[in-house]
């Protein structure tokens, strides 16, 4: 544990990223069962966390050990939440527009494209076609879309 602020302190945890090919990437941080600061700090408290605060165990030899099982999926599907913010209606060059929209939990665009697959690093793939949007948060606020097709980049952003 350390103190974050006169009283509050992080408790004792580890911060681990596992990688293997062709796989998505897992980065996430496990806590330890009777740690007395968990419910004092908002990541170890959150209901997600839940499975993430591990059991110990002491064994013979006085040494502790705790067991984290992990699966690693080839893709992932973004949070909805995060999906709901590239909602709407991106402009380009020669009056084109392209409108994105949540739909049963995925990001859709308007025609021709439809339903779009999260390919990961915020970009998302048409299904059956070379195309990609990829979508960056910029520091004012502003999100920007590079949308790229049949290997030409155009630039936009959400209006």
């Amino acid at each position: 544990p350390y103190r974050v602020s006169q009283t509050t302190y992080r408790p004792a945890h580890f911060h681990l990223m596992i990688t293997a090919d062709n796989y998505q990437p897992l980065v996430t941080q496990v806590y330890f069962e009777g740690d007395k600061h968990l419910t004092e700090d908002s990541a170890s408290s959150s209901p997600t966390a839940k499975k993430r605060i591990l059991k110990v165990q002491t064994l013979a030899d006085n040494s502790k050990k705790v067991s984290f099982d992990i699966n690693l999926s080839k893709s992932f599907k973004p949070e909805v939440t995060e999906i709901d913010k590239l909602q709407g209606t991106y402009a380009f060059d020669h009056d084109r527009i392209l409108k994105f929209f949540l739909k049963e939990e995925d990001l859709w665009c308007g025609n021709p494209e439809g339903r779009l697959a999260y390919a990961g690093a915020n970009t998302f793939h048409a299904v059956n076609r070379d195309t990609a949007y990829t979508f960056q948060k910029l520091t004012d606020g502003r999100i920007r879309l590079e949308e790229k097709k049949e290997g030409v980049s155009s630039i936009s952003y959400k209006t």
